[in-house]
């Protein structure tokens, strides 16, 4: 078991759950302490050498921007600037950032595509159940699913 998962653990045991803001933390801190992002030193440059060797970077990186941006406005208060139409415009783009997130991870394995049973096949039998979701509910009703004000 790595450090951070039996510091994780430890957290827990003493204090009971722990924030996700301070899990993030914790999985950045030991992420980028042991220079796995920006070479050892934390150099700028080694981060841009891999983004232009690895595309697969690209892809996840896309889809990571665009879940932060999704997260930052998932809020009542969003909704209401941007009102609805708009708002729910910008969350559909969560569909791409599926799609992005799967070439990321066929990319990057190693091995066979059926072995992405854990990470791809769950993440895209969503996006598909979704999907026909809104296309059934558009088509019975001819209104978006979900519309609320």
């Amino acid at each position: 078991m790595s450090d951070l998962a039996t510091a994780l653990r430890e957290r827990i045991r003493r204090g009971g759950p722990v924030p996700l803001h301070e899990v993030m933390a914790d999985v950045a801190r030991a992420y980028y302490g042991r220079g796995q992002a920006f070479g050892r030193e934390g150099d700028f440059n080694v981060a841009i050498k891999q983004m232009l060797e690895k595309p697969y970077l690209w892809f996840g990186l896309s889809g990571l921007l665009i879940l932060f941006v999704l997260a930052v406005t998932s809020n009542n208060w969003s909704m209401r600037k941007l009102k609805y139409k708009r708002w729910k415009g910008l969350h559909k783009f969560v569909f791409l950032a599926f799609f992005l997130i799967s070439i990321h991870i066929l990319l990057i394995e190693k091995r066979s595509w059926l072995a992405n049973k854990y990470t791809l096949y769950p993440m895209m039998f969503v996006l598909i159940v979704r999907f026909c979701h809104s296309v059934r509910h558009k088509l019975l009703h001819g209104i978006p699913a979900q519309k609320k004000v």
